[in-house]
């Protein structure tokens, strides 16, 4: 579990990088985990609301 947890951190703090903060996301997230890798996939569309 712990280790799944900062899969996850790392994922959104490359995608927060990429992103102004103004912004909304519409996300997928796939998490796979076997006895040696976690993974964690994040997909999705941003928006800006001017």
């Amino acid at each position: 579990m712990h280790a799944l947890l900062h899969a996850t951190i790392e994922a959104v703090k490359s995608l927060s990088i990429t992103v102004p903060l103004d912004i909304s996301l519409m996300m997928k997230i796939a998490i796979v985990a076997d006895d040696k890798w976690n993974v964690v996939s994040m997909f999705g569309k941003p928006t800006l609301h001017l």
